[in-house]
């Protein structure tokens, strides 16, 4: 963030986009999230084309499988 937006914190809301990952929706990690100026957003479940490379290789192997 530092790095970044040279201050610990955004100066506007900016959305955070993650998958469903436990983790990220740990109300610690939501919270650190917020104070920092974040909005933790997630991916659709089972969203291929949101989740990016990694779930974009699996979709099409998926999607076979269901015929």
């Amino acid at each position: 963030m530092e790095k970044r937006f040279k201050s610990y914190k955004t100066q506007r809301q900016i959305e955070w986009l993650s998958d469903r990952g436990s983790i990220y929706r740990d109300k610690s990690v939501q919270n650190i999230a917020r104070n920092l100026g974040l909005k933790p957003c997630y991916t659709a479940p089972y969203s291929p084309s949101s989740s990016g490379m990694a779930e974009a290789f699996v979709g099409p192997i998926q999607n076979q499988n269901s015929y």
